[in-house]
C-alpha cells in the first residue's frame, strides 16, 4: 500500500461518512475541498445555479454542525461570456477571481494554463538547483543515482 497511515484511512472513512449526502451540484474533491459548477447561456443563469448549490451546501453544513470558510471560498467564470457573479453564503460575498490554485493546479478564466506551466517550470528549476547543490555537480554520483534523484525530486514538479 505504500506510505498510507492509519490517519489516511480514518480521514477517508470520516470523509465518506459526511459526503455521502452532499447536495446535488456539490462534488467532494478531497477531505476538505468541495466544488460546484454551473453551465448556462449567460452569467445570470450560471449565477442562479451556483447560488442554489451554495444555499443547499449551507443547509447541509448546518445539519452536520460544520462551518463553511467563506473567506477561502472562491468563484470563477470560465468561457467567452464574462461578467460579475454575485454569490453569497450566510450573507457574505464570495470572492470572484480570475486565477486560482485548486488541488495543486492553477486555473484561469481563459483555460490557458500558462500560470500552471510557469508554476511547474519554476518548481522544477528550484528542485534541480537543490539536487545540484546536494550532489555538488555530478562528481561522485553514479548515473543511476542521478537519474533516481531526477525522477524523484524534479520530474514530479
Amino acid at each position: 500500500m505504500g506510505n498510507v497511515s492509519w490517519n489516511d484511512y480514518r480521514s477517508a472513512a470520516v470523509l465518506a461518512c459526511y459526503v455521502q449526502d452532499t447536495p446535488p451540484g456539490i462534488c467532494p474533491m478531497s477531505a476538505d475541498d468541495l466544488a460546484s459548477h454551473g453551465v448556462g447561456q449567460d452569467v445570470s443563469a450560471v449565477q442562479g445555479i451556483l447560488q442554489k448549490s451554495y444555499d443547499d451546501l449551507n443547509i447541509w453544513s448546518e445539519k452536520w454542525d460544520m462551518t463553511l470558510n467563506v473567506s477561502k471560498t472562491k468563484c470563477m467564470l470560465f468561457g467567452k461570456i464574462q461578467g460579475k457573479l454575485s454569490l453569497m453564503i450566510r450573507n457574505q460575498q464570495i470572492e470572484q477571481v480570475n486565477c486560482f490554485k485548486y488541488l495543486g493546479a492553477w486555473l484561469d478564466i481563459h483555460m490557458k494554463f500558462m500560470q500552471q506551466a510557469e508554476y511547474a517550470s519554476s518548481k522544477a528549476s528550484k528542485a534541480a538547483c537543490k539536487v545540484n547543490r546536494l550532489i555538488g555537480g555530478r562528481d561522485g554520483v553514479s548515473l543511476k543515482t542521478g537519474i533516481e534523484l531526477y525522477k524523484t525530486l524534479i520530474r514530479p514538479c
